[in-house]
């Protein structure tokens, strides 16, 4: 009899590990799947905020053209007709047609330099839209690996489930017969219900990133394809060269906010120059060409010639015109205006002690943030090592525990250890690798992070040796 349950229970094991195994050998093959290097492109492409942004930056650069338009003279067009009637002398009905030209001939320099200023103000912007689509990229990057790391350690939870299920199986075998109590079977029963809890919130957590990275590249969610690719097992960083001093001359070479604070120092500096040169004035030439009379066509020629003088003085701004002209053949005519406004423009007695402070305020954010490169970058390139240390421990305790395993596998088959102290040791296993793969995936962030202080946006050639084309094996 017990040679016969023996038999049964044999055959139930072989039939159950052939199953087991045929599970193994299934791949889950993708149907629709999108590189790294697709997505980043579509994901800038597609993005709503970067687009509006760039909207804003082309009607800007139209504007900054239009600013030249004031250096070319201003054309006016005027009639007039003027009906007097007047009881001791005959009635007056004239008729003025006349053009005028305006153009400014000094204005100590005010328009080209508000011309450079809107042009380094447009610089800033631009490099403001730069900086906005390495954030796309580096969200769509960050999408991406957290993808393939979820569908990874998905594979990994299901594995030792499967694998646990088959000791269950065995295991419920075994109480039939006696070998091992109620208690270990309901243990061995609740860490396989505690694998499924922790395989369905990681299927889970990987359906919520497949809809951000759906919303990340603007695609409807039913559709979106999942990302290509294997994390590498062998990572171990790409970044081998750690010489602070090359990375700080790197940094103020290329580093996007060192380039704005520096563009900002030079911005506040030509203010500063407005400033002082605000006194002088705005000198601007005009003609004007007439003619007149009672009727048409129009017989009287006249003109004017004049200067305007414009003093934006502080309290006080002044206007100075000086004309001389005629109006028909027997008039001539010359004329001196001037005035002022009491108490106007009165922000002009600070205008170039604001300039200073501004200037003072921007020169500080610059040094204070070249002053704290060279910190910056040691603390970084420490901070990539430890955990390159980190990764490499992992890795040696992984190997040690799987010798282990491999020793309590054959210990498990003479009946030396429990099947509950084995699916155990598995579990453990399994959330080690799943540890090395966290490991991995903060040590490349850390190693990209970095990179991009120093303007490097060439994220290709960094993933190159993070993900592969084909599935080598984790472990």
């Amino acid at each position: 009899m017990k040679s016969n349950l023996a038999n049964n229970f044999f055959a139930k094991i072989v039939i159950m590990f052939m199953f087991t195994q045929a599970i193994f050998s299934q791949e889950d093959v993708p149907h629709n799947t999108i590189d790294i290097d697709s997505a980043m492109k579509i994901s800038i492409a597609n993005n709503r905020n970067l687009r509006f942004i760039m909207y804003n930056q082309r009607i800007e650069e139209e504007r900054f053209k239009l600013l030249y338009r004031k250096f070319l003279p201003q054309l006016d067009f005027n009639f007039s007709q003027n009906d007097s009637v007047t009881y001791s002398s005959p009635d007056s009905r004239v008729k003025r047609l006349s053009i005028g030209i305006s153009q400014l001939v000094f204005d100590a320099g005010r328009l080209s330099q508000n011309i450079k200023l809107q042009k380094i103000q447009k610089d800033l912007t631009h490099l403001g839209l730069e900086q906005q689509k390495e954030e796309i990229v580096l969200q769509t990057i960050n999408l991406y690996i957290e993808i393939l790391k979820f569908d990874l350690q998905k594979k990994i939870r299901k594995k030792i489930w499967e694998k646990s299920l088959l000791h269950y199986n065995i295991a419920k075998e075994e109480k039939k017969l006696g070998v091992i109590t109620e208690l270990d079977f309901l243990d061995i029963e609740l860490a396989i219900k505690n694998l499924e809890i922790e395989l369905e919130k990681t299927i889970q957590e990987e359906e919520i990133l497949l809809f951000q990275f759906a919303k990340q590249l603007q695609i409807d969610p039913d559709k979106v394809p999942n990302p290509s690719g294997y994390i590498n097992s062998n990572y171990n960083g790409f970044i081998q060269t750690f010489d602070v001093d090359y990375y700080v001359r790197l940094m103020k070479k290329n580093n996007l906010d060192f380039m704005k604070k520096r563009t900002q120092v030079f911005f506040r500096l030509k203010e500063l120059e407005r400033a002082r040169w605000s006194w002088l004035p705005e000198i601007s030439s005009n003609l004007e060409l007439s003619m007149s009379g009672q009727k048409f066509p129009l017989t009287e020629p006249g003109f004017s010639i004049g200067l305007s003088f414009s003093f934006p003085l502080p309290v006080m701004p002044t206007q100075i015109n000086a004309t001389v002209g005629k109006k028909n053949p027997s008039e001539r005519s010359t004329g001196l205006s001037y005035s002022s406004q009491i108490a106007e423009n009165l922000e002009e007695i600070y205008t170039v002690a604001l300039a200073r402070l501004n200037l003072a305020k921007s020169s500080f954010d610059l040094e204070s943030f070249e002053d704290d490169m060279g910190f910056n970058v040691k603390m970084s390139l420490k901070d990539i090592q430890n955990r390159k240390k980190m990764l490499e421990l992992l890795k040696e305790k992984l190997n040690i525990a799987t010798k282990r395993q491999n020793i309590q596998e054959l210990k498990l088959r003479l009946g030396e250890v429990k099947r509950t102290e084995y699916i155990s040791n598995e579990i453990e296993l399994s959330k080690q690798k799943i540890a090395i793969l966290s490991q991995i995936i903060d040590l490349y962030n850390t190693e990209v992070t970095f990179l991009r202080t120093f303007g490097i946006s060439d994220f290709l050639q960094s993933l190159s040796s993070l993900i592969l084309e084909n599935d080598e094996g984790f472990f």
